[in-house]
């Protein structure tokens, strides 16, 4: 195990964490983001996702709701 006399600073470990591709972003609340639109989600989406969810479709059963309700 590796031990350090001292720790290190907040300042390092920010400057390595944006040398790593993180970043700092304030996120309001109530507001979601995401990447749905997205043309490589779009892709994977139509091309991967959707046919193994009709594939696995097969195996699943389906009911219906009598027209009274019941």
């Amino acid at each position: 195990m590796v031990s350090f006399a001292t720790p290190i600073s907040r300042t390092t470990t920010y400057d390595w964490l944006l040398r790593l591709g993180f970043y700092k972003s304030e996120v309001k609340k109530g507001v979601y983001i995401d990447g749905h639109k997205q043309e490589d989600v779009i892709a994977y989406r139509q091309e991967v996702f959707l046919p193994i969810i009709a594939k696995l479709d097969l195996y699943t059963r389906q009911y219906k709701e009598k027209d009274d309700g019941i």
